[in-house]
């Protein structure tokens, strides 16, 4: 098992908000998702860290150019999870915890691979 750690300074985020920069690091529904919350700094900053904890987990494996691929959502009772492609990975597990000025992502690949989710076979 691979795993990274990652950690990004709240204030990172508010310098990207002043330069209007946040669609070149988040994918419009992720910014969607985060502009709902009051911490929304915060928030992001743990959704920059997780993407930046994936590419250190994988950056053997292959070469992703654009942060937007790379999509941080969340099931109905707010665990993380990635979407790389907008497929989910099965086999990566995530973390992410914050504070009012740090969020930290710890990000883990089981045997080195990326495993997206199948879909059910559908039989008629």
């Amino acid at each position: 098992m691979s795993t990274a750690i990652e950690l990004v300074h709240t204030r990172t985020i508010a310098g990207l908000l002043k330069k209007k920069v946040l669609n070149q690091f988040f994918s419009c529904s992720e910014i969607e998702y985060y502009r709902r919350y009051r911490d929304k700094n915060v928030r992001l900053a743990g959704c920059l860290a997780a993407k930046l904890a994936f590419i250190k987990v994988t950056q053997h494996n292959f070469d992703i150019p654009d942060l937007r691929k790379i999509e941080i959502k969340h099931t109905i009772s707010g665990k993380p999870y990635i979407m790389l492609y907008k497929k989910k990975i099965q086999s990566c597990p995530l973390s992410i915890s914050h504070t009012k000025s740090l969020a930290a992502a710890f990000c883990g690949i089981k045997n080195g691979k990326i495993h997206y989710t199948r879909k059910k076979k559908r039989y008629t």
